[in-house]
């Protein structure tokens, strides 16, 4: 079983800036620490994990600039998801050339702009996405999202994206009428996928699409993989070496002409943060212990409502006997409760500490201004010599 992070020497500088930021100063609100080091830490293992991709950092998962700059300088390149997150690289001086716009819905406005800043391969999983990405950006390349099975993943992702295999050629014959360049195809097992064989899977299923494309004269170039790469929380996850060794080989018999691109968010910015936030009352109900934080689904908590359990320490100590309690924020909306059976600690009380761990994604940019809540403030490690 893995350590708790808090006990991994890895995490304590992470440790020691939380204590010193609640040691220089009272304690006023929810605090999000991040520290790049974790994030060049988890970059180069993927790096000897799967030497065969390159990768592209999802920049949706934490855009924060310190995250970016680390990767930036350890040359990684870029997935995007909106015009905002162009800008936000483009403004450390990445070269868009290094940046997939892999987001398959998006706004004419949204291509152009991309297409004028000189991104040039984007992401399509339907004809019409096909037809409007070829009127605002008429040379560049495009890859196809295409549907695979998600059961491996603890959170599925191919509802709302995809095309279904049965539906590619429909779209190559629109797409060789109006003389689209399509280059590949996309993937994605669904986040937080500890099964290694799902991404075997996957490319078989995808495959034929690539040998298809070539058949009918398109130049298939292009195989990404996705993301999924998982992290801990309350479930044991298989370290990345693992999953390279499984899929390595299978990358081996692709066809040297082809690029192998991964898009890790969670994984890459995930053990990297530290959110802590207080307990402000915790009281019975119904015969349930209601726990309240200073801080809720409109502080960044967010993916704890959907079964994220980050590991947890109380007071930056291990936490000791838990029992289930219901999680909620500070808001006076009644949606904003985090967890209906938390395990947290049977001696909690109000002042206490609550210190999350691997909460580097999806969290300081899903915060939100509700009720005129603070945001957390954010504190940046300081790098390491």
């Amino acid at each position: 079983m893995t350590a708790h992070p808090g006990s991994q020497a890895a995490y304590q500088l992470l440790k020691h800036t939380a204590r010193q930021a609640l040691a220089s100063a009272p304690y006023t609100g929810p605090l999000w620490l991040l520290d790049p080091a974790l994030v060049r830490q988890q970059y180069l293992a993927l790096q000897q994990a799967l030497p065969r991709a390159r990768i592209h950092y999802a920049v949706k998962a934490n855009p924060h600039p310190a995250i970016l700059h680390t990767l930036q300088t350890l040359g990684s390149d870029f997935e995007i998801a909106s015009e905002q997150e162009l800008d936000s690289l483009l403004q450390l001086g990445v070269d868009a050339a290094r940046i997939l716009y892999s987001n398959p819905i998006k706004a004419r406005r949204a291509i152009r702009y991309a297409y004028q800043h000189g991104v040039r391969w984007f992401a399509s999983d339907s004809v019409e996405e096909t037809l409007k990405i070829a009127a605002e950006a008429p040379d560049a390349t495009q890859y196809l999202r295409l549907e695979v099975d998600n059961d491996s993943s603890d959170y599925p992702l191919g509802t709302k994206f995809g095309l279904a295999i049965a539906e590619v050629p429909d779209l190559l014959a629109q797409a060789r009428q109006h003389g689209v360049d399509i280059g590949g195809v996309h993937f994605h097992v669904g986040s937080q996928c500890r099964d290694p064989a799902a991404w075997l899977r996957a490319i078989d299923t995808v495959w034929p699409v690539m040998t298809l494309l070539g058949e009918q004269g398109f130049r298939p170039r292009l195989l990404n993989l996705g993301g999924g790469f998982p992290i801990t929380y309350d479930k044991q996850a298989p370290d990345i070496a693992s999953i390279g060794a499984a899929l390595m080989p299978r990358l081996a018999q692709l066809p040297a002409n082809c690029a192998v691109v991964v898009e890790p968010g969670r994984y890459m910015s995930g053990p990297a943060g530290l959110f802590i936030c207080e307990v402000i009352n915790v009281q019975r109900k119904h015969g349930k212990r209601w726990v309240y934080a200073d801080a809720g689904m409109f502080s960044g908590l967010y993916e704890l409502m959907d079964g994220f359990h980050y590991p947890l320490e109380l007071n930056g100590a291990p936490a000791g006997p838990s029992g289930q309690a219901i999680l909620a924020g500070p808001t006076c909306d009644s949606c904003d409760v985090l967890s209906e059976a938390m395990p947290l600690p049977d001696t909690l009380r109000e002042g206490d500490l609550l210190w999350f761990y691997h909460s580097g994604v999806y969290t300081q940019n899903l915060v939100t201004a509700f009720n005129g809540m603070p945001a957390p403030r954010v504190v940046v490690c300081p790098e390491q010599s």
